[in-house]
C-alpha cells in the first residue's frame, strides 16, 4: 500500500499511521481519512458535497462535521487557517491541498483506464539544480539583497511547475507571493500581470501594506483607479509631459514595492512573459534596474523561441537579462534518468528509452504520451523499445489530439468554447454562452479534470484553466475559422450582459472578442470597443498598448459596408498623439496628415 511524504510528515495508508519525523501524530480516523482524499486530490478544490460523498459517503451530515474535522486535521499538522502550507480553504468552494506530496509506491495503475501515471504526481522532477540556486538567490533576497530571476525554455519545459514549486518554498521562507499572469491570447488590459499583483497585495487588507501605499497612491491610482477609493482625499496630480507621466506611475509603482518590502519580502512571480504588454515589461525594466537595498526577489518566465522575431519583447527581455543583478535559468529537457524518476518506471530500461527519445526529455510532452500508454498491470516489459516507439504519437499536438479524442462529446463542446475564451475561464461564462446552468457546465468539466486537462487556477479560485497552454492551442486551432468567430460574438455578448454595470473592467477582452468575430458580427461594435480599449490604455499611460487598439480599430473599418471618414479622421488623429508620446514621430507625421486630407475632404 502506498505511503505519502510530505513536507516532514509521512502518511501511511496500510498502517493507517501519520508520523512526523519518524514520530505518531495523533489523529482520529475520519480526519485521516479527510487529510488522504485530500491528498490524493492535491491541487483539485474538493467541494463539501463531495467529500460528504466520498469521505463520509453519507447524504447528510451535519454543518459542523467537516469544519470540525477539518479543524482536527490542520491541528495534527500545525496548519494555520490563515496562513496555510498544506490545507487552502477556498471560500464558497471548499477544499484544497496545496502542499507537495509524494507518493513512495512503484508505480500506480488507473484501473479503469490502464493508463500508466507518474508514481510521484506532484514531484519536482529534475529540475533540484534549478531550485537549489532560485533558493539561494531567495535568502540573498531575504537579506536585503534584491535578486531578478528569468526563466527561460520551450513550450512543456516546466516553467509554470517551476514557478509553483519555488512559490511554497518563499512562502515557507516568510515572504509575501505575488503572482502575476500574462494573458495567452489577447484580451488583456495594459499592465495585466502588474494589476494581478499589486491588486492581490492592496486587496490583503494589511494595515502596513495600506501605509506604504498611501505616499503613492494617487500616482498608482492611474493603473488601478479602485485605489482611489481606500483614499478618496488624495490630491489631484499636477500635469505633466507623456514621459514624465510614465516615469512618474513606474517609479511610483518601485517605490510602494519596496517600502512595502520593509515589512516582510516579497517574492513576485510572473508567469508567460512572452506574452506580457510592452507596458508591463517596461515596469519590469524600470523594476530591475531600480531596486536598492530591498528584500523582492523577482521571478519571469517565458518561452525563449515565442519571442525570436518579436522585436519589442525581445529587446526589452534582453536589456532585463543583461542587467547585473539578473540570473537567467534555462530550462532543457529533464535527463533519461528522470524520465524514469517521472514515470515510475526506472527499471524498465527499454521503455524510458523510448520516452526519453520521443519527448527529448520535455515534461508535458512526456505527461502526455504517459497517459496514453495502455498497459496492463504486470508491467511495461511485454514490448521492445522498437514497439513502444512505433506505438507513440510523433509529436506533442499528436499526443493531446488523442487525449482529447477519449472525452465524452459534451466535454468535448465544453473545452471548445472554453478555448474560445482563454486559456483562464469561468464556469458562469460558459455556462452563459452554451445556454446551460453552471452545475450542468462543471458536470460537463468533470472528464476533463479527471483526465488532467483543465485544472481550477491557483489563486482565483472562481477560474478553471487548461492545465497547459499547449491543451488551449490544439483545442482552439481545431475549431473552423467560422464557427470560431460566431464564438467569439457570443462570448463577447455574454461579457457584456455579465458585465453590464462594470464594462471598464473587461473592456480589452471584450475589444478583442468582437475583433475576432467582425467577420460574423458586428464590425462597428468591435471598432468602438477598441477605441475605448485604446483610451483606456492611454489613461493608464500605456501609449504602446493604445496604439495597438487604435490600429486594430483602423483595421477592422474595412469590414464596414458604409464608410465614415469623419471617425476615421478622429481615430487617425488619437493614433498620431499616442504613437508621439512613444518617439514613434515618422508614424504619427503620416497618419496626422492622412487626418489632414480626410478632414480637408469632408470640409469640401
Amino acid at each position: 500500500m502506498p505511503l505519502y511524504r510530505f513536507d516532514d510528515f509521512e502518511l501511511d495508508v496500510d498502517l493507517y499511521r501519520l508520523s512526523r519525523t519518524g514520530e505518531p501524530v495523533a489523529i482520529g480516523p475520519k480526519p485521516f481519512d479527510l487529510l488522504l482524499y485530500l491528498i490524493r486530490h492535491a491541487r483539485r478544490i474538493i467541494p463539501k458535497a463531495e467529500l460528504i460523498r466520498e469521505v463520509w459517503q453519507a447524504e447528510v451530515v451535519s454543518d459542523s462535521s467537516i469544519p470540525t474535522c477539518m479543524t482536527a486535521v490542520r491541528r495534527a499538522l500545525g496548519d494555520d487557517p490563515d496562513s496555510p502550507r498544506f490545507i487552502q480553504t477556498v471560500r464558497g468552494r471548499g477544499y484544497r491541498f496545496i502542499g507537495s506530496a509524494v507518493l513512495d509506491s512503484e508505480t500506480l495503475i488507473d484501473s479503469d483506464r490502464k493508463f500508466v501515471s507518474s508514481s510521484r504526481p506532484n514531484t519536482l522532477v529534475g529540475r533540484q539544480a534549478e531550485m537549489a540556486s532560485l533558493s539561494a538567490g531567495l535568502s540573498q533576497a531575504l537579506g536585503g539583497d534584491p535578486q531578478t530571476f528569468l526563466l527561460s525554455g520551450e513550450a512543456g519545459m516546466g516553467k509554470t511547475r517551476l514557478i509553483e514549486e519555488f512559490t511554497h518554498v518563499a512562502t515557507a521562507e516568510g515572504s509575501t507571493v505575488l503572482v502575476g499572469r500574462c494573458r495567452e491570447e489577447e484580451g488583456a488590459p495594459a499592465f495585466w500581470p502588474w494589476i494581478q499583483i499589486l491588486r492581490t497585495h492592496i486587496e490583503s487588507g494589511c494595515q502596513e501594506t495600506l501605509s506604504s501605499l498611501e505616499p503613492y497612491a494617487a500616482v498608482i491610482s492611474q493603473m488601478l483607479p479602485e485605489i482611489r477609493k481606500l483614499f478618496p482625499s488624495v490630491a489631484p496630480l499636477p500635469d505633466v509631459e507623456a514621459e514624465q507621466a510614465r516615469f512618474r506611475l513606474l517609479d511610483a509603482i518601485t517605490r510602494f514595492l519596496q517600502a512595502s518590502a520593509k515589512q516582510r519580502p516579497l517574492a513576485l512571480m510572473i508567469d508567460d512573459l512572452h506574452r506580457a504588454d510592452t507596458s508591463s515589461l517596461l515596469l519590469l525594466e524600470f523594476l530591475v534596474r531600480d531596486l536598492r537595498s530591498s528584500s523582492i526577489l523577482i521571478l519571469g518566465a517565458y518561452r525563449d523561441l515565442d519571442i525570436l522575431g518579436d522585436t519589442i519583447r525581445e529587446q526589452c527581455l534582453t536589456r532585463v537579462a543583461r542587467t547585473a543583478t539578473v540570473r537567467s535559468i534555462q530550462l532543457k529537457g529533464i535527463s533519461r534518468r528522470a524520465v524514469g524518476e517521472l514515470v515510475g518506471q526506472p527499471e524498465d530500461a527499454e521503455l524510458v528509452s523510448a520516452l526519453y527519445e520521443q519527448s527529448a526529455g520535455n515534461p508535458f510532452f512526456l505527461t502526455q504520451l504517459v497517459q496514453l500508454l495502455e498497459i496492463d498491470s504486470a508491467g511495461l516489459s511485454d514490448k521492445s523499445a522498437d514497439e513502444w516507439r512505433f506505438s507513440l504519437p510523433t509529436g506533442v499536438r499528436d499526443a493531446i489530439s488523442s487525449q482529447l479524442s477519449d472525452l465524452p462529446a459534451r466535454t468535448r463542446q465544453a473545452l471548445t468554447v472554453a478555448a474560445v475564451i482563454g486559456r483562464d475561464f469561468t464556469p458562469v461564462l460558459l455556462a452563459r454562452e452554451l445556454g446551460i446552468p453552471i452545475p450542468e457546465v462543471l458536470e460537463q468539466l468533470e472528464p476533463a479534470i479527471t483526465a488532467r486537462l483543465i485544472e481550477d487556477a491557483q489563486h482565483h479560485p472562481d477560474t478553471h484553466r487548461f492545465s497547459h497552454a499547449l491543451l488551449r492551442d490544439v483545442v482552439y486551432d481545431q475549431i473552423p475559422k467560422l464557427e470560431r468567430g460566431q464564438h467569439h460574438k457570443q462570448i463577447g455578448e455574454a461579457l457584456e450582459a455579465l458585465h453590464e454595470s462594470d464594462l471598464d473592467n473587461c473592456i480589452a477582452e471584450l475589444a478583442f472578442h468582437f475583433a475576432e468575430s467582425a467577420g460574423v458580427g458586428d464590425a462597428g461594435k468591435a471598432i468602438a470597443y477598441c477605441i475605448a480599449a485604446g483610451e483606456q490604455a492611454a489613461t493608464r499611460l500605456a501609449h504602446e498598448n493604445a496604439c495597438e487598439h487604435f490600429r486594430s480599430a483602423l483595421r477592422l473599418m474595412d469590414f464596414q459596408d458604409v464608410a465614415d471618414p469623419r471617425k476615421r479622421c478622429e481615430l487617425l488623429i488619437q493614433l498620431g498623439a499616442a504613437e508621439m508620446r512613444i518617439g514613434e514621430r515618422e508614424a504619427a507625421r503620416q497618419n496626422l496628415l492622412h487626418a489632414a486630407n480626410i478632414a480637408r475632404k469632408i470640409d469640401a
